[in-house]
């Protein structure tokens, strides 16, 4: 049976290009690209493509955003934000407790087997190691987890510059490990493992904790 579309009927985003301002018109525009990508894939967003969906021409896309390469920033920005509130959701509907890294690390995985194309281009495309723009995406999307594994760790005496040192390399090896098995997850490739998906998770987060010693 197909997937239902994410992207709204082109009367639909008309009406609604013609009720908003800059801003809202911005956001909209995001709001395509992100359902283009979760429905078709990266290569199906474009700025002509977008532009037909809303009926306007696609140089006047121009004004509201700056390229694809803008596109992405703000999609992946939103892959982030929903990211953060399933993480957050998880926790809190499950009590999570400061040792129990178990119920958002199921969420970060649920959220990359449900969102591939989204997942792919977060973390998979190849992008400019000198986009200070999108380097601080990227950075503003780990704050929380770095947060959460620096508290923990002040909780056992580390302080200054020890306790930075720690936090990136145990909030690192989380989701390194965290990203490996939500690729063979998207690639069907969990049969390697021998295992189902949360047997293979509980122990991952076991052996890779931030609490466990580096």
């Amino acid at each position: 049976m197909p997937t239902a579309s994410t992207t709204p009927s082109k009367t639909s985003l008309a009406r609604q290009w013609k009720e908003l301002d800059r801003d809202g018109r911005r956001a909209l525009i995001v709001k395509v690209a992100f359902g283009m990508l979760q429905d078709d894939g990266e290569e199906a967003v474009t700025i002509r493509r977008i532009a037909a969906a809303i009926g306007v021409g696609a140089m006047t896309l121009y004004t509201y955003v700056d390229g694809l390469e803008d596109l992405h920033r703000q999609i992946i920005a939103k892959g982030f934000e929903i990211i953060h509130q399933n993480c957050s959701s998880a926790c809190e509907t499950q009590h999570q407790h400061d040792d129990d890294w178990m119920p958002g690390a199921r969420a970060y995985v649920r959220f990359a087997i449900e969102h591939p194309n989204l997942y792919h281009l977060m973390f998979a495309t190849p992008c400019d190691p000198e986009d200070e723009q999108f380097d601080q995406i990227m950075h503003g999307g780990f704050a929380g987890l770095h947060e959460a594994v620096r508290r923990r760790l002040a909780s056992t005496g580390l302080v200054g510059k020890p306790l930075e040192i720690k936090t990136q390399q145990a909030a690192g090896r989380y989701w390194i490990a965290l990203h490996g098995l939500a690729t063979l997850a998207i690639a069907g490739r969990m049969q390697i493992l021998h295992g189902s998906l949360d047997d293979v998770l509980e122990h991952l987060v076991d052996a890779v904790s931030p609490t466990k010693p580096i």
